[in-house]
């Protein structure tokens, strides 16, 4: 649960997750290991803050599709800071970023595969 975000439970008073699964890497019915994450595990997005229509905490399919972009509809990626225009996400490395809505879609469609071989440098985000 993200503090930030007034939204607690729903209607059920089940309590909502604020973050979500990468649909790339873990959305659907594909099994993935580690060493499917060809393009580096310090280039592919994991999860991150959602921006709106939040599941229950353990909903089997809560993930999103980053490269829709960041803070751009209710069913993708955001963070429900105003004056930071981003959202936080871990890398499949474990490592957590904070990654800017004005990023290149190029570069977050690329962050958002797993073996998609595109190549990103740290300072293309």
């Amino acid at each position: 649960m993200n503090p930030g975000v007034e939204e607690q439970q729903d209607k059920d008073e089940f309590f909502l997750s604020h973050y979500a699964g990468n649909a790339r890497v873990l959305g659907g019915d594909v099994a993935r290991k580690m060493k499917d994450i060809t393009d580096g595990l310090s280039n592919t997005l994991m999860a991150g803050e959602a921006a709106g229509n939040f599941k229950p905490s353990g909903y089997p399919a809560n993930w999103r599709d980053p490269a829709l972009g960041i803070n751009q509809t209710p069913d993708g990626f955001g963070g429900p800071w105003k004056s930071k225009k981003g959202a936080n996400f871990s890398f499949a490395d474990g490592s957590v970023r904070f990654i800017k809505e004005e990023i290149d879609p190029v570069t977050l469609k690329a962050l958002s595969t797993p073996n998609g071989g595109e190549s990103v440098e740290l300072d293309d985000y």
